[in-house]
Parts: structure tokens; sequence; C-alpha cells
């Protein structure tokens, strides 16, 4: 909260007045005009600049204008205001905000947007003349007069024009706002103008609306999905290319839509995934290359080379029935050598005897050596001093294949942390996107607290029942809480079938109203109950939020599993059947 009184700083500057001067006020709408006209056209010549990119839609951004002109024409003023309508164009605005697509409302992108607004309003008034200039913009309840009059007063200097600080929404002057906007029948959009409020809007709004007929229901943002991998690809080696790591259902999220938002984007290679179902379901919706990055049944090997998905061998076993489904089928089967260099789960051994085997292996008809890779177990730590061991080994084992002729076509080493931490090593051409392209960092480690990701899935059930319980009341099984206090409880509906944990049993928190509840009891298998002692409004039907969201009232995933006493991806890909996906 300021310290400064802007109100009483631009009566100052009113006092301090000799004649009448010129005032160029940017207007970001007729509602938030008609305090900034009441309050300042008995002092100043104003022209009203009506220059705002941020709104998308022509047909938005005309019904403003409009209106605003409709506004100066009737409402009755001492002088003569004029208006300069600037043609409708949201590329400067999209210029602006590049890279801040994701960042919070009211945040670094609000400030591109102001700033280019009063920027331009900076350089009309001093083409023009104007002795003066400022914005409408601080009318708004929500908008920042600090940072707005901060803006305009560095742009002084620049433009040699003098700034009118303000803050138009304090005495009254927000209030007076909607006021004057009823008296002239002004139209009043529910959204500040930009795609992001509108969408913020639209997205509350369908929430709320599910929430009256689905008990539980996961949102899953593919735009948001699509941001993070092209963000993540871009952080690779130049020339690198990613798989979409899309197992487990996509880490619950749905794979089959996650790869269709995803597989258009430049540096995308294919799809990795863990079984030959999940294989044969990707086969359904891409042409790219897929990759199982696991040994799979006997049985389904002529299944996966049928649909030219990409197999992990490490034993000659192995390889032996695949060239013979390949040969039967007269196909090429490309398979990837798994090498163990110190996570001791399947691979073979970066050694003499891992060489000799490669060279048998080469025997095999029907076969095409299309990849080599290892994983790393540690490179989420603080200290990745083991993984980095482990790179080592694989690189030494790779380079001394190539030194006896055998080639791969793509090598890859990197997850998510190593394609972050390390752009997914200089001497790999390939990387494996996982957790992070879900919106979540691989660890809690300090070399991932830049990430700029945004989660792509969030979670909601929904209030069943509000009641308040006398001091000394037991709720839920086995009775592990025990109020202290007459409190008011809330149902919940969701449970552990749900996949939401029951270790977060009188320890984890959700989020209603914007505000975070406590957990009391034990979860039960479709219900829980919640402290909703602060929140006299909530009733049934509001939503309920499990993980996710956006801003400041979000409840990541990551302190959700903190608190499960496990990790996101448990959480994520424990998420059931019977929550509804919805893809937006």
């Amino acid at each position: 909260m300021s310290s400064r009184s802007y109100a009483e700083e631009m009566k100052a500057v009113i006092k301090g007045l000799d004649g009448i001067p010129t005032l160029l006020l940017h207007a970001c709408c007729a509602p938030c005009s008609t305090v900034a006209l009441e309050k300042l056209a008995p002092y100043f010549d104003i022209t009203l600049f009506y220059y705002n990119p941020n709104i998308e839609s022509e047909e938005e951004y005309l019904h403003r204008a409009s209106e605003l002109e409709r506004l100066v024409r009737e409402m009755d003023l001492p002088r003569e205001v004029h208006t300069v309508i600037a043609p409708f164009e949201s590329g400067s605005y999209r210029e602006a905000v590049k890279g801040l697509e994701f960042e919070k409302e009211g945040g670094k992108r609000c400030e591109a947007c102001f700033r280019l607004r009063l920027r331009e309003t900076a350089a009309y008034a001093s083409k023009h003349g104007f002795s003066f200039f400022s914005t409408t913009l601080t009318t708004g309840p929500m908008k920042n007069a600090d940072l707005i009059n901060s803006i305009g007063s560095s742009l002084e200097s620049e433009f040699g024009v003098r700034f009118l600080q303000a803050d138009l929404k304090k005495e009254g002057g927000f209030q007076r706002s909607l006021e004057l906007s009823k008296k002239y029948r002004l139209y009043r959009q529910n959204y500040c103008g930009c795609m992001f409020s509108r969408d913020e809007v639209m997205k509350k709004r369908m929430i709320d609306e599910l929430a009256k007929r689905e008990r539980v229901f996961a949102l899953i943002d593919t735009s948001k999905f699509r941001e993070n991998v092209k963000y993540l690809i871009g952080e690779l080696h130049p020339g690198s290319q990613a798989y979409l790591v899309l197992k487990a259902n996509g880490y619950g999220h749905g794979a089959v839509d996650l790869m269709k938002a995803g597989e258009d984007i430049p540096g995308v290679y294919g799809a990795a995934v863990a079984t030959i179902d999940e294989a044969i379901e990707m086969r359904s919706v891409t042409e790219k290359p897929i990759l199982i990055l696991a040994p799979i049944p006997e049985e389904r090997v002529y299944e996966a080379v049928k649909n030219d998905v990409s197999l992990t061998v490490f034993t000659e076993l192995q390889a032996e029935i695949v060239s013979e489904a390949a040969v039967k089928q007269r196909k090429t089967a490309k398979i990837h050598i798994k090498v163990d260099t110190g996570m001791n789960r399947i691979g073979l051994t970066p050694d003499e005897d891992g060489k000799s085997l490669i060279r048998t292996l080469k025997s095999f008809p029907g076969l095409a050596f299309d990849g080599i890779f290892t994983h790393l177990a540690t490179m989420d730590e603080e200290d990745p001093k083991d993984a980095l061991l482990q790179a080592d080994r694989f690189y030494a084992f790779v380079r001394s294949l190539k030194e006896e002729g055998i080639v791969f076509s793509h090598v890859h080493i990197a997850n998510s942390a190593a394609s972050y931490r390390k752009g997914g090593f200089d001497f790999s051409d390939l990387s494996r996107l996982g957790i992070s392209m879900y919106g979540v960092a691989p660890s809690g480690a300090s070399a991932f607290r830049d990430l700029k990701i945004l989660p792509v899935m969030s979670v909601y059930a929904t209030v069943s029942h509000v009641k308040t319980i006398p001091e000394g009341s037991a709720v839920g099984y086995g009775g592990t809480f025990v109020a202290k206090a007459p409190t008011r409880v809330a149902t919940v509906t969701a449970g552990y079938a749900d996949g939401y944990f029951r270790s977060l049993s009188n320890r984890g928190e959700v989020v209603i109203r914007n505000t975070r509840c406590r957990i009391l009891g034990r979860v039960c298998m479709d219900q829980f109950m919640v402290d909703v002692s602060g929140l006299k409004a909530v009733k049934p039907g509001d939503p309920v939020l499990l993980f996710g969201g956006e801003g400041e009232n979000a409840l990541p995933v990551s302190i959700v599993a903190e608190w499960a006493g496990t990790i996101p991806h448990e959480i994520m890909t424990n998420v059931s059947k019977r929550v509804k996906r919805i893809v937006i």
C-alpha cells in the first residue's frame, strides 16, 4: 500500500495552475473516464486519447470507443472535451508482452501494457504541444497507482511534457464512476481489455459452471502446455530436438490431447512412452517417431514393429525377438540401445561387455540402430555430481563405439532436469521432456527457481454441504480431528478414489473463494471435510481448488505433494479415471 497521496498531489498541481492548460488524457474506457472528466474538466482543456492496443477484438475496441464519444456528448461539462480515437491494432501490444504471456495479472505483463499506452500518450502530447498528459487507468480498483504514476513520471523528461499524477479511485472516485456509468447507461466490460484478462474471466465463469454439474474435474490448459514446450526447447543446445514424454496418460493429463496440441511445435521430434498400449494410442494421432522407453512383452513386439514404434533393447534375446518380427514383416525395426550408467534399473553396461553385446546386436537382420540413450538418476538434486559422472561414462562409451565405426542416428541422455540445467548436453541431439513440460519443476533445487513454466493441470471439486459443529465434535473416520471451538465445516466432493491422497488427512489445504482452508480429519474414499470458519459466504456448489490454479491463489502441486509425503509426479498420475478432464 502506497504512503503517497496522489489525490493530494493532484490538488496541489491544480491549485498552482495559471490559466487553463491543455491535458491529453489517455482513456482506457468510458466508465473510467467519467470521474476523471468530472474532477479535471473544470481546470484543464482536455483531449481524450483512446489508444488501447491491448484490446484484442476490433468489435470490442470500437464499441468502447463509441461509448467514450457518447459520454463526451452527453456529459454536462464546463467546457468542450475533444476525443482522438487511435486506429485499432493489437500488434504493438503483442510485441510488448512477448515472453510475458503467462505472468500473473497485475505483474510484469501489465506493467509492459501500461508503459506502452502511456508512452504513446506522451509521444502524442509532445508532438501536439500539450502542457500535461495523464491517464484514467487509476480509476480501476485493482490498478496499481504507484506503478502507473512511476511510469508516467519517467516519461516526462524523455518527451518534455509534464505528467499529472493521480489516483482517481481514491476519495470515492471508483464509486462515483459506478454512479456516473449508471446515470449515462454506459457499457461496462467485465475484463480490462486484453486477451489474458478476458480468458481469466471466461475461465472463472467456466469453473463456476462446471462445479454445478461435476463433482471433481481437471482443467487441462493446452495453451500453457504449448508455451512450456516451446520455452523448454528454446533452452536446449541449438539444433537439438525433444521427445515429449507422454507415458502414464501424459502424467495424468491426457496423452492424446497433449500430443495433438504439441506435435507441430518446432523442435518436437516425437513421443516417448512406457508401454505398447501407450505407443499404439500415440500412433493413432501422430506419424512422428514413437519410442517405448522400457522392455515390452515378447507377444507384443510384432505389433510394435507393425506400427513403426521404436523399441528399447539391451539384451541379445530382445534383439533376436525384434529381429524376427521385423524379418517376418519385411520391415526394418528401429531400436534404441539403453545403457545403464549408474541408475541400476535397466540397460547394458558401458564397458567391454557392453560393446561386445552391441557388436552382436549389429549382426541381427532387420534392425536399425536408431538411437542410444541412458537415464540420469540425480540430475534434479541440488548437487548433480553423480549424474554428471553418469554423463561422462555415457559420452566416453558412445565415443569409443564411434571409433569402431558403430554410430547411431540419435543420442539422448537428458531428462527434464538435464534439458534445462545443461541444455540437453552438447554431445546429444535429443532430449526427453517430462515433468517440466507439464509446468512443474523437476525438484525444489535452486537450479530450477527461474524456470518459466506454468502448470497445465488444475483439479477442482465442489462444496456439497456446510454446517457449524460445536466445540468437542469429532470429524471423519476415527475422530482424528476434534473441534476446540465452534467450527464451520464444508464437505468437499473428492476422495482417495479420485486420486486425492489419504495422507493429506489433517495436514493438507484447499482453496475456496481465494482462501486456503485446512483439511479436518481423514480423507474418505469420495469426500473430505475442511475448515471454512473464516468464510461465512461459502455455500454448496462453490468450486474447491485441490491443486493447480493461477496467480496469488494458486495451490502448486509441489506443495500438495510435500504435504502428502510424495512427489508431484505421483500426485498427477494418480488423478483417477472418474475425474473428468476438460481440455481448454
